[in-house]
This record gives structure tokens, C-alpha cells and sequence, in this order.
């Protein structure tokens, strides 16, 4: 759409614009998008289309005198200073002998409309906000509002009469009040804050000066002395005569904006890209909506963005070679502002970066630049990810057995992430290892051999502690000296856990684990079972009638289970020790409805509605969640959440507190310092127990798409990893 700035901070981001909007209903809501954060934008995109025909000037006023429309109808300024900040960016602040003057070409004497935004501390002799007459003597052909009682009442002189009304409205000191004053040839109207004050016949308006005075009286010959005495912003002049309800509306929109429009919470989407043939990141012919590719390709001008995920399928090579291929502005490592990466060699040199997941099945080819990947980074048997420069890793790589990662440059491992490589096909210049959350595990080795002098670097407090004893780096390269080196952590190594945290053989802090993706059944059919990967066998298992539904394709393209209030659904899972921790971390991937029950459960282990054990839940009646140990007192509620829309659901506790995160962001912390009480009652998925224990009470409408139990309190690092390998979902 045509927009114009206003202003922009690039310190706080504040940005203020007009926007012409195709249509505005009065009827229901009208919504646009603003889409940003598009890199290599030189050129202000502003654009006088936003101003049809219908307006002769518009001064916007911020420190420059510009027309805004495309009639190019610039003023000259006198005096009057810049006013930071006014009503809509900046405005002008006008003294005694001080003004704007602009061409009086704009006004037509069949009709027309000023309208102009005022605001002064005090009132004191004549202040004008427009004037313009014809000679200096007899004072004809006259266009003047303004105040001279000391209180702030607005006169009015038009055409051959100075005083055609006095007192029309009382303008408020220390507030903006918008004016607006209307002709059609025979009667004239002054409207105050969209409100209309004043309509008057009028006479002896035919000819103008060449100059109308913005802020003073617009004496055609003589000094003007005048002036506002006060701000003044957005000065218009029209050749057209607008409704009330349009001035009314131009009011709202302008001065009582929150009353006006909402604003909605920031779109989170994201798409899943498949490759359809070798070719460029940023070309629209390498990607697909479709898995298969039947869907085609991809229109012109779409690609995958930083938080998009993309699956590179074998045989296809994808080439990135510039730092803004995926259509975001290029960041640094320091410039993530995490107190836990950087600074390291480098780290303040703007890298491509990519938020999402990739998965490669084929290969990823990035030259000539340097990438950091904050997503899960999954490099398949038989895929390579291949890079000329650095490679700086802040969120969840892995690398499969058989699988090829090498960097000419150095490979960086930092902030809460995790690095399995399971490969022995892994090659860089340097490894650097960053702070002390992240961790490099696996079964595989890395070479290092790509320059002389080889080394791994532990900065920031870093130390090969943070490298599993089961993984092994050697150098081949000129200067090698002390390798191979072999890491010292403690860290379960090869795991299968969710992100690779933890075990899937019945014997780890892993206990339940229910993913939608390993179900294979028809779309639509109704659940009777769910199984659960994590070794221990706590399966979900349906109550015939109260089956929720399988459904594919759902979120990113994967699967989840959809349950609905009005049939009861639900899911159980039969009581075992395994399920009562006196610690716990809990990960449910859904969304719910505004027809779900009041404080419907996502999955709640209670022993009765409300005590005795673990749950996130939907928050009472509202959009918002829950995760809560035990009783009522020991809960936090989310701030974050909307209506049918997929979060992470993220709860930890630790016998000191309970912490709660929706995608990642934390919702705030409760103090409890006992045990979990265990409980002999189902766990339940979609549903909560009812107040004696007994049976059910209160269902969820709504998804989810994966549910996480883990019998212990995870770290921040763990926690991190397994919403980053939750994100797709």
C-alpha cells in the first residue's frame, strides 16, 4: 500500500506513517499488515500517492516546509522551530513574528477545507492559526481563525468580514485540538475535535494574495506580529468538502488512535519450504509448498525468511551467497545482545542468519560469507552443509552418521546450544568454543585442517569440559600441536531425545514422550492410541466415544490431534512411577480455542481437580495458559497467548521454583520448595480429573501436537534445545 514516514528512530524503532488504505468499512473492522525488517532498503519508499486529488497541500510540518502531495506547493518558514515531539512526529512551535508562508494557489473560492492541529500552554492577544487577506486596507477576501480573548475562543473571519463569528468553541490549553474550517460558496462551517461548532452565510470571498500564512495573520502588506504563540502540526488545504463523519473520523484516527485501531500481537508465521531443484536460496524456483513438489514452485518474490523452516531434499544443492539471501537485514553475533554469546574473534561481522529449521537431505552451499543458525539444524545420512567461511552455531545442530559438514573457515559453538556429531565427515580451520552453556557431543570426530597452525579456542570462560568424552577432535593441518584432544564432560552422548536430551530406552529422566509425527493413520480417523518414545511405555490410550481425531498436514505440514469440547475428547495415560517426579519439566506443543472449558487441561497428572501434582492448563477462561505443581498458589499464568494458535508450551521445576516459557519467553517464576505430591490418578491429555478424583471434568477444544514429560528439573541450555526442536511444530 502507499505510505509516507512521517518519522523513524532507528535507536527505539518507533515509526510513524501515513498509509492509504484501499477501503475503510464503517461497518466492521478493516485489518492491514505491516511486513519489515526487509534489508538493503536505501531509498525512503514514501511516495506522494498517498494524497489523492482531492488535496491541494499537505505540510506534515516536522522541520521541513515540503507539500506532501505531488502539486509540490513547498512553504517558507519564518521563525517558527522545531517542536519534538508533537502529535503525529514532530511539529513546528510558532512565535509572536513568526510563520509559514505557503501558495494560496491550493485554495479554490467555490470550496474547500483547512484543517490544521493546535496546541499552546496559555492564551494572550491575537493568535492566529490560518490567515490570509487581500489588501491592507479593507481587509477583504478573508481566511482567519483565530483567538484573541485570553481564553482560547476561536473567532472566525471569512470573506469580507473579520469578526463573522466570535466564540465558537473554547480551545483546551496544554492539549493538541484539531480545527477545521469548510466553505461551498454560500456557508461556511468550523468544526473542533471532529465535533461541528459553527455554520454562518458569508459574503466577499473572490479573490486571493498569493500567499496564505500558516501560525500568523497573513497581512498582505505590513508586518505580521501575529502569531500562534504555541505548536502547531499537519497543516491541510483541499479543494473538496468532507462529511462529518469523514472529519470525525480524520479526528479519531489522528488524535485518539488506541480508541481508534488495535494493534495485534506480531504474526508468527512460518512456513515450511521443501527444494524442487538445485538452484539459489533466494529464487523462487527452488522451493515448493508442497513436500513432493506438486505443488510447483513458489510465486515470484517468496522465499524462505529467518524464521521459516526448509527441508533441502537429496539430489538438490541450495547456494547461499549473500548475508540477506533469506530477505532479513544480516546479523552479528554481538548484535543478538545474548549475555552468553560473544565476544570472540569475529563475532562482530554480520553473518546470514537463519532462525528456522533446516534439514538437509542434500546439500546447503554457502559461499563467500558467514552464517549463524539459531534453529535445529538436522544434516541427514548422505546430506552436506558446506561452508567457505564461518559458521557460528547458537541453537541445535546435528549431524548424522554419514552425513558431511566442513567449514574453510572457523566453527563457533555458543550461547545455550547443542552440537551433535555423529560424523566423522567434519572438517574446519578452528573450533571456538563460547561461554559455558554450550555443548559439543556426538560419536563422530572433527578434523581440523584447513590452515596453518590449527587450534580450539575456549573464550569467555569456555572449556573442553563442554565437550563430551565420547567425542574426539584431531588436526591434520600444518602446526598441529596438542591433538587429538578429547572431551571431559559428563553429558549422555548418542541420546534420542527429543533435540538429544535425554534417552528413549526406559531408563532416563525421559518419560513420556508423545509426537504426533509417529502416527501413521489415515487423516480425519479417530485416536484410539497414542505410543509413547521414551522407552517407558506410558502410552496414551482413548476412552471409546471420546476419541480425539488424527489429523496431517496441520501446522508447517506436520500432524497433530485435534481435540473438541462438545465430544469429550480426551486421552490417558495409565499412572506408573516413572510419572510421579518430585522434580519435573513439562513441553506440550498446542493451541486452544475460546470454546474450551474454563482452566482446560493440556496435560495435568493430579490426583483431583486442582492438587496433588503437575499440569499446563488452559488459564481459567482466557487465550492465556497455565503450568502449576501441586495446588493453586504454586502456578504461573502466561501473558502471552492467543486463540487457535500453536505455542511452546514450556514448564520447569526445580523444588525452588516454578518457571514458565511460551515459545521461549519466559512468563515469570512462583516460589515452592517441596517435593511433587504423587498421585495414583491418570495423566491426562485434553482434560483435567474432576473435583473428587474420580473420572473427568472440563475438555480442551483445541490441538497438540507433541507432550514432554521429563522426571527432572532440565537446565536453561536443555531447555532451549528442546523448544528449538519443538519450533517446527
Amino acid at each position: 500500500m502507499n505510505h509516507q514516514i512521517e518519522s523513524y528512530n532507528p535507536v527505539t524503532g518507533e515509526y510513524v506513517a501515513w498509509v492509504r488504505i484501499p477501503s475503510l468499512s464503517n461497518s466492521i473492522n478493516t485489518t492491514i499488515y505491516m511486513y519489515y525488517g526487509k534489508c538493503g532498503v536505501s531509498v525512503n519508499p514514501s511516495t506522494t500517492s498517498v494524497w489523492n486529488s482531492d488535496f491541494d497541500a499537505v505540510y506534515r510540518l516536522h522541520n521541513d516546509f515540503n507539500d506532501a502531495t505531488v502539486n509540490g506547493r513547498t512553504g517558507t518558514n519564518t521563525g517558527s522551530t522545531d517542536l519534538s515531539p508533537a502529535l503525529i512526529g514532530d511539529g513546528q512551535t510558532f512565535g509572536m513574528n513568526d510563520y509559514v508562508q505557503v501558495p494560496s494557489s491550493s485554495i479554490s473560492i467555490a470550496k474547500g477545507t483547512l484543517s490544521i492541529w493546535s496546541y499552546a500552554s496559555s492564551f494572550s492577544g491575537t493568535q492566529y492559526l490560518f490567515g490570509h487577506t487581500s489588501t491592507p486596507t479593507g481587509f477583504a477576501d478573508r481566511i482567519q481563525l483565530y483567538v484573541d480573548d485570553g481564553a482560547g475562543g476561536l473567532d472566525l473571519g471569512f470573506g469580507n468580514n473579520h469578526a463573522l463569528e466570535e466564540g465558537i468553541a473554547t480551545l483546551a490549553p496544554n492539549v493538541w485540538n484539531y480545527v477545521l474550517l469548510t466553505w461551498n460558496g454560500t456557508t461556511c462551517s468550523v468544526y473542533v475535535n471532529g465535533v461541528l461548532e459553527h455554520t454562518e452565510a458569508y459574503a466577499g470571498f473572490s479573490a486571493l494574495q498569493t500567499y496564505l500564512d500558516i501560525g500568523n495573520d497573513g497581512r498582505a502588506t505590513g508586518s505580521r506580529n501575529e502569531g500562534w504563540g504555541g505548536g502547531l502540526d499537519h497543516a491541510r488545504l483541499s479543494n473538496e468538502i468532507f462529511s462529518g463523519n469523514w472529519i470525525q473520523t480524520e479526528y479519531n484516527n489522528q488524535q485518539a488512535g488506541s480508541t481508534f485501531y488495535t494493534v495485534g500481537a506480531e504474526l508468527s508465521i512460518v512456513r515450511t519450504f521443501y527444494s524442487r531443484a538445485t538452484g539459489a536460496w533466494e529464487s523462487n524456483l527452488s522451493w515448493s509448498f508442497a513436500s513432493d513438489g506438486s505443488s510447483g514452485a513458489v510465486p515470484v518474490g517468496v522465499l524462505p525468511r529467518r524464521a521459516d523452516n526448509v527441508v533441502i531434499k537429496s539430489g538438490h544443492t541450495i547456494t547461499i551467497n549473500n548475508t540477506s539471501d533469506n530477505g532479513s537485514c544480516p546479523v552479528s553475533p554481538d548484535g543478538l545482545g545474548l549475555a552468553n554469546v560473544g565476544p570472540f574473534i569475529s563475532s562482530n561481522i554480520s553473518m546470514f542468519y537463519q532462525s528456522g529449521d533446516i534439514t538437509i537431505a542434500g546439500t546447503l552451499n554457502v559461499t563467500g560469507i558467514e552464517m549463524m543458525i539459531d534453529g535445529y539444524t538436522h544434516i541427514l545420512a548422505g546430506g552436506t552443509f558446506s561452508l567457505a567461511s564461518y559458521l557460528v552455531n547458537v541453537g541445535y545442530l546435528e549431524a548424522d552418521v554419514g552425513s558431511a559438514l566442513s567449514t574453510l573457515d572457523d566453527f563457533v559453538i555458543t550461547g545455550n546450544s547443542t552440537t551433535i556429531i555423529n560424523t566423522n565427515s567434519t572438517s574446519a580451520d578452528d573450533i571456538i568454543i563460547d561461554h559455558t552453556e554450550a555443548i559439543l557431543c556426538g560419536t563422530g570426530a572433527a578434523t581440523l585442517q584447513n590452515g596453518s597452525g590449527s587450534v580450539i579456542t575456549y573464550s569467555n570462560s569456555a572449556t573442553v569440559s563442554q565437550v563430551c568424552t565420547s567425542f574426539t577432535i584431531n588436526c591434520t593441518g600444518v602446526g598441529c600441536s596438542g591433538f587429538p584432544v578429547v572431551g571431559t564432560g559428563l553429558y549422555s552422548t548418542g541420546n534420542t531425545g527429543p533435540g538429544g536430551v535425554e534417552r528413549t530406552d526406559g531408563t532416563g529422566g525421559l518419560v513420556l514422550w508423545l509426537d504426533a509425527n509417529t502416527i501413521s493413520q489415515a487423516n480425519g480417523t479417530n485416536l484410539s492410541a497414542w505410543v509413547d518414545r521414551s522407552g517407558y511405555g506410558n502410552n496414551a490410550a482413548a476412552v471409546v466415544g471420546n476419541e480425539p481425531v488424527f489429523n496431517t498436514n496441520q501446522q508447517n505440514g506436520f500432524p497433530d490431534i485435534h481435540f473438541t469440547n462438545a465430544n469429550s475428547d480426551y486421552l490417558r495415560v495409565a499412572d506408573a512411577a516413572s510419572l510421579d517426579p518430585t522434580t519435573v519439566s513439562v513441553f506440550v506443543v498446542g493451541n486452544h480455542s475460546n470454546s474450551s472449558s474454563n482452566n482446560a487441561g493440556y496435560l495435568v497428572k493430579f490426583s483431583t481437580s486442582a492438587v496433588n501434582g503437575y499440569q499446563i492448563a488452559r488459564n481459567a477462561a482466557n487465550a492465556t495458559s497455565r503450568f502449576r505443581i501441586d495446588a493453586s498458589g504454586n502456578n504461573v499464568n502466561s501473558t502471552a497467548g492467543a486463540y487457535n494458535t500453536n505455542a511452546i508450551l514450556s514448564g520447569v521445576y526445580n523444588k525452588t521454583t516454578l518457571s514458565y516459557f511460551v515459545n521461549e519467553t519466559s512468563q515469570g517464576t512462583d516460589n515452592y520448595t517441596t517435593d511433587i505430591t504423587a498421585n495414583t490418578n491418570f495423566l491426562y491429555l485434553g482434560t483435567s480429573p474432576n473435583a473428587a478424583g474420580t473420572g473427568v471434568a472440563g475438555f480442551l477444544d483445541g490441538d497438540i501436537a507433541e507432550s514432554i514429560v521429563i522426571g527432572r528439573n532440565v537446565n536453561t541450555a536443555e531447555r532451549t534445545i528442546i523448544d528449538n526442536c519443538l519450533s517446527a511444530k
